[in-house]
């Protein structure tokens, strides 16, 4: 995906909290803000624009022979409209 649609598309960190499991698991989440990009092949077709908005990424991490490896990634776009209707998201932007 790095090499086609996402070559050219910013990708801005936002804010990081990670939370321990246990020493060698633990739980990542990331808010990010991603520019435009058009999937899959990266050319402007028209009707295939994606991006500029804020996206929830949730990892699993665990460490193995002192390497931290992924286990899992979640991406998730956040719809700012409910955002704003969210009393718990209020303290979280």
């Amino acid at each position: 995906m790095h090499a086609t649609f996402f070559k050219n598309t910013p990708l801005t960190e936002k804010s990081r909290d990670t939370r321990f499991v246990t020493p060698s698991v633990a739980l990542v989440t990331i808010i990010n803000m991603i520019g435009t990009f058009y999937p899959p092949d990266g050319v402007d077709n028209g009707h295939n624009k994606s991006g500029n908005n804020r996206v929830l990424s949730t990892m699993v991490v665990v460490k193995q022979n002192d390497k931290w490896l992924l286990a899992s990634l979640q991406n998730t776009d956040i719809n700012e409209e409910v955002v704003k209707s969210d009393p718990l998201s209020q303290t979280r932007q």
